[in-house]
């Protein structure tokens, strides 16, 4: 099953998307309460994905991204509909976004289901895009750092 990584410096948007993933069958979820927990988590965890806000206390999302260097897929869930700044994150390997406030659980649903499509994990048969996907974790930059252990 998929491990889900989710960062929100918000009690109550941590506590709905575990809410949205569970009744969508997954499990396996962490969290991070800001940006630097982010990194020390998606370094010790290694999710398949992670839901990140943009704006949260010690390190913005684009920084956020910017050090996972693809080492996992990322949904952007946040409050801020600014066009530029998804540019940047697109430009930075997002794999979709949701504004807040989330508005049905297949909104968000349907966007892990298509980011977890590109890595090695099976998601619930739930999700509308179930299948037992291949990728490896060797092209993390991470990984060939030796930052993380096989």
């Amino acid at each position: 099953m998929s491990k889900i990584l989710i960062v929100d410096d918000s009690a109550f948007t941590r506590n709905q998307l575990t809410e949205i993933l569970n009744r969508a069958g997954f499990s396996d979820i962490v969290y991070a309460q800001d940006g630097e927990e982010a990194v020390e988590v998606c370094i010790k965890e290694r999710p398949d994905l992670t839901l990140l806000d943009l704006i949260m206390p010690k390190k913005h999302g684009i920084d956020v991204l910017k050090d996972f260097k693809g080492c996992t897929k990322v949904v952007i869930v946040t409050a801020i509909g600014n066009e530029k700044i998804f540019q940047k994150a697109k430009s930075l390997g997002i794999e979709g976004y949701v504004i807040k406030p989330i508005k049905s659980d297949d909104e968000i649903i349907s966007q892990i289901c298509r980011a977890l499509q590109k890595v090695k994990v099976k998601t619930p048969k739930i999700c509308p895009l179930y299948r037992d996907l291949k990728g490896s974790p060797k092209g993390c930059p991470l990984y060939k750092d030796k930052k993380i252990k096989k």
